[in-house]
């Protein structure tokens, strides 16, 4: 079984092989979305609005 920091390292030099065909390709890297921390979930983990 593999540790995180192997599968961390995976994911980031993945990240780096996107960013670069991106480039290479001229296309748009699409953006994460990202969950703000100040997020607030209700008991079911539902995000509350």
């Amino acid at each position: 079984m593999r540790d995180l920091e192997e599968i961390l390292a995976e994911l980031n030099a993945a990240e780096k092989e996107y960013t670069q065909k991106c480039k290479e390709y001229g296309i748009e890297e699409k953006v994460r979305k990202r969950k703000s921390d100040d997020t607030q979930l209700n008991e079911e983990g539902n995000q509350i609005n």
